[in-house]
């Protein structure tokens, strides 16, 4: 069961997915999310059982109005696919991807662009990612956001590859080894 209930006079919502138990999420759970531009924020996300998902292709994509999201407790070790899962998130400034498994994730093409506001670290650890064009397009340009990627000895030039997609503007680091 989900609802969603109106935030504020200026037309943002919340999105509340509520259960007994856990909601299993499809295998493809692309664009989940896609195009709720006016949702600020989701509850109880952890509710969302993401263990069998292998594609996430623009889960949250062109959710301009998300501010913050906590995606530490996802189970993300199946998926292959994460191709704009943030694209066009503009206000997102919080982003919690603690946990986030990527060593099964073959593309993160243009994954955070022009998720301008947005601070994150998010380790890469599958050393045979086959595409990440645009990854940073255009994103953490505005002070003091900040995207740091830490990298694994087999994975440490891949994330120079990575970082190498960021726009001229884009405030990407490479963070530390995690191995």
């Amino acid at each position: 069961m989900a609802w969603l209930e109106d935030d504020s006079a200026e037309g943002y919502y919340i999105l509340t997915i509520a259960g007994k138990e856990k909601i299993f999420a499809s295998t493809n759970s692309s664009y989940l999310f896609f195009c709720m531009s006016n949702l600020k924020s989701i509850e109880n996300i952890e509710l969302l059982d993401t263990s069998k998902v292998t594609n996430m292709e623009g889960m949250f994509l062109q959710c301009i109005s998300l501010e913050e999201l906590d995606l530490n407790k996802l189970d993300t070790g199946k998926v292959t696919n994460m191709y704009r899962i943030f694209g066009n998130c503009e206000k997102l400034k919080k982003l919690n991807l603690s946990s986030f498994d990527t060593s099964s994730v073959t593309s993160m093409t243009a994954m955070f662009d022009f998720c301008y506001n947005l601070t994150i670290s998010i380790d890469i650890t599958n050393k045979n990612m086959q595409s990440f064009a645009n990854m940073f397009g255009d994103a953490a340009t505005k002070s003091p956001a900040q995207i740091t990627v830490n990298y694994t000895s087999e994975t440490s030039s891949l994330v120079d590859s990575m970082i190498a997609t960021k726009s001229s503007n884009s405030n990407v680091v490479k963070g530390v080894q995690i191995d």
